[in-house]
């Protein structure tokens, strides 16, 4: 993607968001467009979610976590995979549930062929709502519309001035997304009081008001032909609930006992219990943080765990740099008080790694460091100091 063509574009795009919007009538519903996409992405994270709820519903007795997969699905393919093995992926298709990863569990293939009137209605629910909700558009300028839709993020389509064709523009944080053909993104921030001002009039928020009436009616159908399994699945999760409130009152007496014999004493909980997973990233659930160092972490796998701006210290977690969630370790800390207890291997990799307020008083690591990131602290016993 050219640099000059990159320039020319967003400069061309600024420019033309700067022009009045189309005038329309603007009624008590009207909304400006940075609320109005608030409640687009607010309304596709809940639609995804009750697609998951119903496919989870389904596969109930298989005890699985699965999750809609969107960049693999479309109008005529639902792609799912199991959250706790994503490479464990599955699609259904004319009816069928057919592998699509590099593993495959064939009690889910089997599952399928005895319940595929289930199945059917699933994808039904399904297709309804990609039929109806696949993408949406927003005229904002002469050469600007705001779309959005189920399967990809809300994004800013600007026409070329033939009006036959044009590229998508994404609004991000950082410019770190390397762009594609037709696809650029960039950072708008410098822009937001012209965003603010954009009215999407309420035509276009009723259309969506109908919208989200339309897929909780449909919800409510296929819902109707798996209250049973619905209810087994809400059970569980209450059950879930239960017994992580039950751990957490272990674990401050463990913290409780811990203080008095001046011993760290642990507890073993699952990755399943410890672990989000949103937008196909995991997370530590919140509620474990005050209470790493009584959890015995020895083995827990952190590939592909994004573990920012967690205090690790005087855990007995293990960690690689390499595998975690874009390399990320920055705002963590990591002290421990033994060797036996080292969060690093002193040959641990940390090469393209982000340090920026990192602090580690662990093993002697230096491999790969950046020592320019910033507030990085390194205090490696009998080296160096940092």
């Amino acid at each position: 993607m050219g640099v000059l063509q990159r320039i020319l574009i967003k400069k061309d795009f600024y420019r033309s968001i700067s022009e009045s919007p189309k005038r329309r009538f603007s009624g008590v519903d009207s909304v400006n467009l940075q609320l109005f996409s608030e409640y687009t992405d607010k309304f596709i994270r809940e639609t995804e979610d009750k697609i998951n709820t119903c496919l989870n519903a389904f596969f109930y007795d298989l005890g699985i976590n699965i999750k809609i997969n969107k960049r693999h699905s479309n109008r005529s393919v639902l792609a799912f995979y199991n959250v706790d093995n994503p490479n464990e992926e599955y699609k259904i298709e004319n009816g069928e549930i057919k592998q699509a990863g590099t593993v495959v569990n064939q009690a889910i293939i089997n599952y399928g062929k005895t319940r595929k009137e289930r199945i059917d209605k699933v994808f039904l629910y399904y297709e309804t709502i990609v039929g109806k909700f696949a993408q949406m558009s927003v005229p904002v300028t002469t050469r600007i519309d705001y779309r959005y839709g189920f399967f990809e993020d809300g994004y800013f389509y600007f026409k070329d001035e033939t009006g036959i064709g044009g590229v998508k523009i994404y609004r991000v944080k950082q410019e770190t997304i390397p762009d594609e053909v037709d696809c650029y993104y960039f950072n708008l921030d410098e822009i937001q009081p012209m965003i603010e001002k954009m009215i999407v009039p309420e035509d276009y928020t009723r259309s969506l008001a109908n919208l989200k009436d339309f897929v909780n009616s449909n919800e409510q159908k296929v819902r109707d032909k798996i209250s049973i399994e619905l209810k087994r699945q809400e059970s569980k999760h209450e059950l879930e609930d239960k017994l992580e409130q039950k751990f957490i009152e272990i674990l401050e007496i463990q913290k409780e006992l811990s203080e008095v014999y001046g011993e760290l004493r642990r507890i073993t909980i699952t990755s399943s219990y410890l672990f989000k997973t949103v937008d196909g990233v995991k997370y530590f659930k919140k509620k474990w943080l005050p209470f790493l160092p009584y959890i015995n972490l020895a083995k827990v796998n952190l590939a592909g765990v994004d573990i920012s701006g967690i205090d690790f210290s005087y855990t007995n977690i293990k960690v690689d740099p390499q595998v975690v969630h874009n390399k990320d370790l920055r705002n963590c800390k990591f002290v421990s008080r033994s060797e036996k207890e080292w969060i690093f291997d002193p040959n641990a990799n940390f090469l393209g790694c982000l340090l920026d307020g990192t602090y580690i008083d662990d093993a002697p690591v230096k491999n790969g460091i950046n020592r320019k990131s910033v507030n990085l602290k390194i205090i490696n016993r009998n080296e160096y100091h940092n």
